[in-house]
């Protein structure tokens, strides 16, 4: 079992901002675990880095964030 990363560690790992983290967690295209009311988010590297390289991929084919990548990832599309 891996390490479970807060926010900005996770932002650190991937070489991105933490508002990047925030956002693509906002739209629910990031998997997470949160533990009770108030508590912070914490990410595994792996899963994330390899969902954060596939919206990369799905932006460069000329997706948009709020549009089709959100779409695929509520019809559960890109877990």
């Amino acid at each position: 079992m891996s390490d479970k990363l807060l926010q900005s560690q996770l932002a650190d790992k991937l070489g991105v901002r933490p508002s990047t983290i925030k956002y693509y967690t906002q739209l629910a295209l990031l998997p997470y675990e949160q533990n009770g009311a108030g508590g912070h988010r914490r990410y595994e590297l792996e899963p994330v880095k390899e969902r954060m390289e596939l919206i990369a991929k799905l932006k460069a084919k000329g997706l948009n964030i709020n549009g089709s990548i959100k779409k695929l990832a509520k019809e559960g599309k890109l877990y």
